[in-house]
């Protein structure tokens, strides 16, 4: 082809359309790979950062809960807006597997992150770590089925099977943890615990996948700034501005007042009946005037439409409903007598202890009259000095590491005795066959201990035990050894050999070995067992009262104002420290939990009737309970031997005493069984009953009185007359339901048993 060819063939392919075209293609697709080269090279990092998938959800807001006041208008209860985490499940995973390793992940992190600037994750968990670094169940009973019947999704806790039912709290964490796939050698145990707790919340509420759930109240600014910082590998956790309850004056007003929580799934049913807005993330009352004015002091619910990016973020609000405020409550109590009255009942409570205690021994603590009656309980300064321990003013864990002296002398003389009482126990133990009654007290006190630790956790099965077995009742009456009583126990499979051995094939008294080494093993670390010893110690006075009360400062009880150097130089005796503390209320009742260490109060108008002081001694602090439960405040609670948390105003089943004694008389006139004029005989004892119940003035008596004098001097004897011929039915026999129900009867009339 000549070259004029060529110029022919280029000159028409250039004058035609599809020149054009071709042309228009080639700048599109240099368009287009410079997007794609600007998109991936230039701008790649920025777009891969700022990459969301935004998702449209619907969230309830809930609002503040009502205030509440007393009869004057006194702030008792209101709300805080602080800084809170939450977490919820938004993450994308392309199996279970991978949801677990996340999620499980997620939760350590931001626990870690909470922790560790000193703030507290709100837990609930029922299950807790002991000194020893080994799993407890730290609720009631009833509480610990309720929850098992939770996790192994029965419908009610009589559902339950008797190996459900016996789960030891090890083993209801390596169910948990494989459900979770949590790996246990990856994550300390109190790390496992969180993870179980929030875990459990999502997997309970999955049907809600996107509901929060709270991890952490009133955090700090520096929690704030990590968690917001880490955001992208904290997949669902976000920081918000949430209301969390708060209370004035807390120990005087725990009881009334109560104090909110996460809802329990029994609440939500219930709550749901009446308002079909409670869903499982909210914040309820859980007791007192929180509890019975929930509906009230809660209000309406706000609705959010919004867009949340992968990390759960909010990203954009589309509409938004505000929630509104619950009403506020005004109590008819009057806040400046209760706190009046709890002061006096603390004040006369601490004088009387002041009056019976005694620098004698054991042998002081009770008082006879010629009849061999007690007539006066005395209290030995020995009790004075082991309730520092017995009721945890002090920490007996801190004693052997701790930096002073004092307190690692304490524990030298302990961990001596304590070598001293377990080579005696394995010495019984193993070849020993002397009856309960009949060994040294110490060591009978250690070997009941001994089948109560077994009892409590779960060695011996209580749904096993047949309390009509006769090695039972020898055991019960004390009369056959403890080692007879166990070997007994394996035989009749009241004990659970699974928690104590391996081996499935064993005799009967290699059994018995191998719950002696496991006795041998847990009872030493044991605090209720160390307390045991400790009290024998404190009564012997090898660690002696001024040690304990050197404690006291030590571990920040007490402020020192110089006497920790006058006692720890003997310039200052033990027993005057304490009856100087007692005195001056710095080491109050409750803390001692000696009796008498509580009290109640009930105070009515006169006139209307209204409630103006209900008082429980003592009392707590229900900002620790606000929202979720401290565990560490709670624990200690539940471990005060003062019992704070009943309310003994309305909780104690209480004999209703001398002002009864009016009702008595009005059934007794009403019903035709007294005369108005009538005068009975007090000698002192009723000896119409038997056993015969005495007058308070025995050995005297009143003589002959009628009703008027009978209630002015109290008179128990003409009182027991009364309630006696109220028994009387028509046949002239006795009848102890007929007189129960005519005395019920004008106390209703009276308004008893009413609500106030």
């Amino acid at each position: 082809m000549s070259f004029d060819d060529v110029k022919s063939v280029l000159r028409g392919f250039y004058k035609a359309r599809v020149l054009h075209f071709f042309i228009v293609l080639l700048l599109l697709f240099f368009i287009l790979f410079r997007r794609i080269f600007v998109l991936q090279i230039v701008d790649g990092d920025s777009y891969d950062t700022d990459f969301t998938v935004r998702t449209k959800q619907t969230m309830t807001v809930s609002g503040a809960k009502g205030d509440i006041y007393d009869r004057n208008g006194v702030l008792l209860a209101y709300n805080e807006l602080v800084y809170t985490v939450d977490i919820c499940d938004s993450g994308r995973y392309e199996d279970n597997e991978e949801k677990n390793q996340k999620l499980n992940k997620i939760i350590y992190d931001m626990c870690h992150i909470i922790t560790g600037y000193g703030d507290k994750v709100n837990t609930d968990l029922i299950i807790g770590v002991d000194a020893l670094d080994e799993y407890v169940f730290e609720c009631e009973e009833g509480e610990k089925m309720r929850f098992f019947r939770d996790i192994f999704g029965r419908k009610s806790v009589n559902e339950l099977t008797d190996k459900e039912k016996a789960y030891t709290a090890a083993e209801t964490i390596d169910y948990l943890c494989e459900r979770f796939e949590i790996d246990e050698k990856q994550y300390s145990k109190k790390d496992i615990i969180y993870i179980i707790y929030f875990r459990n919340l999502m997997k309970n509420n999955s049907y809600q996948r996107y509901l929060k759930f709270n991890v952490a109240n009133d955090v700090c600014e520096r929690t704030v700034a990590t968690i917001l910082e880490n955001s992208e590998e904290l997949t669902g956790v976000t920081i918000s501005r949430n209301y969390v309850r708060k209370y004035v004056d807390t120990k005087y007003f725990s009881h009334i007042i109560g104090y909110t929580g996460r809802v329990s799934q029994d609440e939500l049913s219930e709550l749901k009946e009446q308002d079909d807005s409670y869903e499982a993330n909210d914040i309820v009352g859980k007791s007192g005037i929180e509890k019975a004015m929930e509906l009230d002091l809660t209000g309406d619910k706000g609705v959010q439409e919004v867009y949340v990016d992968n990390v759960g973020r909010v990203t954009e609000i589309i509409s938004e409903t505000k929630p509104t405020k619950g009403n506020d409550i005004y109590l008819s109590i009057d806040a400046e007598l209760t706190k009046k009255v709890y002061d006096e009942i603390e004040l006369q409570l601490s004088r009387l202890i002041l009056s019976k205690i005694t620098l004698g021994g054991e042998e002081s603590r009770y008082q006879y009259n010629a009849y061999g009656d007690i007539t006066d309980v005395f209290i030995p300064i020995n009790d004075v000095y082991f309730s520092i321990i017995d009721n945890n003013m002090v920490s007996i864990a801190a004693f052997e590491t701790s930096d002073y002296d004092n307190q690692r002398g304490i524990y030298r003389k302990f961990d001596d005795v304590r070598s001293q009482v377990i080579d005696r126990l394995r010495t019984d133990l193993k070849d020993g066959d002397t009856p309960l009654k009949e060994l040294p007290k110490d060591m009978a006190v250690y070997e009941y201990y001994i089948y109560q630790y077994l009892l409590n956790n779960s060695i011996i099965t209580r749904s096993r035990l047949d309390i009509n077995d006769e090695v039972y009742k020898k055991w019960f009456d004390e009369s056959i050894s403890l080692k007879e009583f166990l070997v007994h126990a394996i035989s009749s499979n009241w004990v659970d050999v699974l928690k104590i051995t391996d081996e499935t094939y064993q005799s009967l008294y290699e059994t018995y070995d191998s719950l002696l080494e496991y006795i041998l093993e847990k009872i030493p670390y044991d605090e209720g067992f160390q307390k045991k010893i400790y009290k024998y110690l404190v009564a012997d006075q090898v660690v002696t009262g001024r040690e304990l009360c050197m404690c006291l400062y030590e571990q920040g009880v007490l402020k020192d104002n110089g006497e920790y150097d006058r006692l720890k130089n003997y310039g200052y005796s033990a027993y005057d420290f304490m009856i100087n503390k007692i005195t001056n209320l710095e080491i109050t009742p409750a803390m001692m939990a000696l009796k008498p260490c509580s009290a109640s109060v009930v105070l009515t108008h006169p006139k209307t009737g209204e409630l103006i002081a209900l008082v429980s001694y003592p009392g707590y602090d229900n900002n620790m309970m606000s929202g979720t439960v401290d565990p560490e405040y709670y624990k200690k609670l539940r471990n005060d031997k003062s019992l704070p948390l009943i309310n003994r105003a309305t909780q104690s089943l209480c004999a209703p005493g001398s002002t009864y004694k009016i009702n008595t008389s009005i059934a007794g006139v009403c019903e035709g069984v007294l005369g108005m004029d009538e005068s009975l005989y007090c000698g002192g004892i009723y000896k119409t009953v038997t056993p015969s119940p005495r007058c308070w003035a025995y050995p005297g008596g009143h003589g002959w009185v009628d009703m008027t004098h009978a209630i002015m001097h109290s008179c128990n004897c003409f009182f027991y007359e009364v309630g006696y011929r109220l028994s009387i039915d028509s046949n002239g026999n006795f009848s102890n339901e007929l007189g129960t129900t005519r005395l019920a009867k004008y106390a209703k009339l009276l308004g008893l048993g009413t609500k106030s």
